[in-house]
């Protein structure tokens, strides 16, 4: 018995969502990161803490977004609100308390 094309070509259609779904969402939280650091290093304790209110979830939470929308030691290029590009970078230098830093320079 043969699949029916139809649902195959539907199949394919809400990956190809969901795929664009999850950029768009990487994007935001990307966005968001940038928004919220000031062009230096900062731990990314302090990161967290600034982000548990804008995305109105729990510190785990929030370091799970940030780990799953940097790449570690590798700049992600951002345009900023202001229409600037910055390079943020999630360090995999462990800290003395082991936790890492996150840079944000201007491009």
């Amino acid at each position: 018995m043969d699949s029916d094309p139809r649902i195959s070509e539907l199949v394919d259609e809400a990956k190809q969502l969901a795929v664009e779904n999850t950029r768009e969402q990487i994007k935001q939280l990307r966005l968001d990161i940038c928004e919220t650091m000031p062009l230096d290093t900062v731990g990314l304790p302090i990161l967290l803490t600034n982000l548990e209110p804008i995305w109105n979830k729990s510190n785990l939470t929030c370091r799970r977004r940030v780990m799953d929308s940097l790449i570690l030691d590798e700049p992600i290029r951002v345009t900023g609100r202001d229409n600037l590009q910055y390079d943020i970078t999630l360090t995999s230098r462990v800290l003395k308390n082991g936790n890492m830093d996150i840079t944000k320079e201007a491009v």
